[in-house]
């Protein structure tokens, strides 16, 4: 297995005229980060994405690491992470985040739903 969904450009730019929309992103794992989504360097636009069942080291859900997303309209719910953020695990990354609703995640040390590690984001209408 792996993430479901993996960016990391090295030589293509991924900003906010890439959008994921309408998407249930599921069973990604036996991944270091971001079972269900990985993002590096990436700042698309994600709408009405359903995040759940997913499973990693850190960040089951989502991993984000040096991205900054628009995000609407997301259900992150019953990811697990071994070690931080079931849900999401944000790693220097600042998305701006509008009507999550973060559930039913697990993670062994820190960050149920979510770990923030060096990282700001922008929530509105957020539900943990």
């Amino acid at each position: 297995m792996s993430s479901v969904i993996y960016m990391n450009p090295q030589t293509a730019t991924i900003d906010t005229t890439t959008l994921i929309q309408g998407f249930k992103i599921t069973n990604g794992g036996n991944v270091s980060n971001g079972g269900g989504m990985y993002l590096g360097n990436s700042d698309p636009t994600l709408s009405d994405v359903i995040i759940i069942g997913n499973t990693s080291n850190d960040g089951g859900g989502m991993y984000l690491s040096e991205s900054n997303p628009t995000m609407t309209d997301i259900t992150i719910s019953a990811n697990t992470a071994a070690n931080r953020g079931g849900g999401m695990y944000l790693d220097n990354s600042n998305p701006q985040m509008t009507t999550i609703t973060i559930s039913g995640n697990t993670a062994n040390y820190d960050g149920g739903g979510i770990y923030l590690s060096n990282s700001s984001p922008t929530m509105t209408n957020i539900t943990i």
